[in-house]
């Protein structure tokens, strides 16, 4: 047996020479890294490579020394043989990872206590912004409610003034309503439907689905609202929940006509484009010629409540992108100011490697 002085100082000891014990890796107590049981010397890998007279390498194995210090391996061995083939015997070679490995669990911690703060994080501002969108609504109807109680007792209300009055609780009431559906939305993961579609069927539908929008935004803007579609002749079938993703497509447009709605905005310009990116994935644009958003905007257009618009509950685009990446793809956003603002998002293709046949 031939060592040098860093296994000794790996062993805790010189081993002994001839000793059984000491015979495969110097030490007589070994441990499998994976489940901390005790690991047979006749499995070790010096053993192996001994007897079956091939490489065992990158072996991960908790080895304890005289000591009772116990160090964490990566054991490599491999056999010796003469020009004629004939086993001499194995060369060992340990590399101590224990620091390595303890730095890894130190990771593991950290990231594990970021998420959770994460997590805490984000549940306080969701129950945040529940309050201050419901707050509003729900303050609305107290108003109204009283104001009508007032007309009422007064005894002078006229039914008009009352009608608008209880108008306006019905109109409060049905946004908390709308405030809470899109929330439910946002937080529900509900199995996808998913089946192979053609891309084009599927953009032309939801297209057809806005086309009363899109003469809307034009009526209101008094402007006419150019949609262009441009589409790659030979996309590939995708493999999507097909309402859901009409359902971004939809969420998508609304956006960019209401971001055209501006007196800044000379041309009116709505552009849906799909191209294949890459084997796996089909990216979708929905552009428009809105006044874009300002440098830094965009990382945070998908959080919850966030909105640049007055009327906006910022939902719109956290559903949207809680959607896409439940299809393993992802949304984002790119925007030139004062002259465009793209959204992208990507759809599996129907042959993508890991989908299965349903979810």
């Amino acid at each position: 047996m031939y060592y040098n002085q860093r296994a000794v100082e790996l062993w805790g000891r010189a081993p002994k020479l001839n000793d059984p014990e000491d015979r495969y890796c110097g030490s007589s107590r070994l441990y499998s890294a994976e489940d901390g049981s005790p690991l047979p010397l006749d499995q070790c890998w010096m053993a192996l490579a001994l007897r079956e007279g091939v490489g065992y390498n990158d072996r991960e194995i908790i080895f304890e020394r005289p000591d009772g210090k116990r160090l964490t391996m990566l054991a490599n061995a491999n056999p010796i043989r003469d020009d004629s083939g004939v086993l001499l015997g194995a060369i060992n070679v340990l590399m101590d990872i224990t620091d390595r490995k303890l730095a890894e669990e130190e990771q593991r911690h950290l990231r594990a206590a970021l998420a959770k703060r994460g997590r805490l994080n984000f549940a306080g501002e969701v129950a945040a912004g529940i309050a201050h969108e419901l707050n509003q609504p729900l303050t609305a109807l107290v108003n109204y409610s009283e104001a009508c109680v007032n007309l009422l007792r007064s005894g002078t209300a006229s039914t008009d003034a009352l009608i608008a009055a209880i108008e306006q609780i019905a109109e409060q009431g049905q946004r908390a309503a709308e405030i809470i559906r899109r929330l439910r939305a946002l937080m529900r993961k509900a199995p996808l439907q998913r089946e192979s579609m053609d891309l084009h069927a599927l953009i032309r539908r939801a297209v057809d689905y806005m086309a009363a929008e899109v003469c809307m935004a034009a009526e209101v803007c008094q402007e006419r609202v150019r949609l262009r579609v441009e589409l790659a002749e030979s996309l590939p079938r995708v493999r999507v929940d097909p309402i859901q993703i009409q359902q971004v497509l939809a969420s998508l447009m609304r956006n960019s006509l209401e971001a055209m709605n501006d007196p800044r905005v000379a041309h009116r310009e709505l552009t849906i484009q799909a191209e294949r990116a890459g084997d796996d994935s089909v990216t979708i644009t929905v552009r428009d010629t809105g006044w874009g958003f300002a440098e830094g905007v965009h990382e945070l257009l998908f959080y919850p409540f966030f909105t640049t618009k007055p009327e906006g509950m910022g939902l719109g685009l956290p559903i949207s992108a809680s959607i896409v990446e439940a299809h393993g793809g992802r949304l984002w956003a790119t925007a030139e100011s004062g002259v465009s603002t793209s959204f992208h998002f990507t759809v599996p293709c129907a042959d993508s490697p890991g989908l299965d046949g349903g979810d």
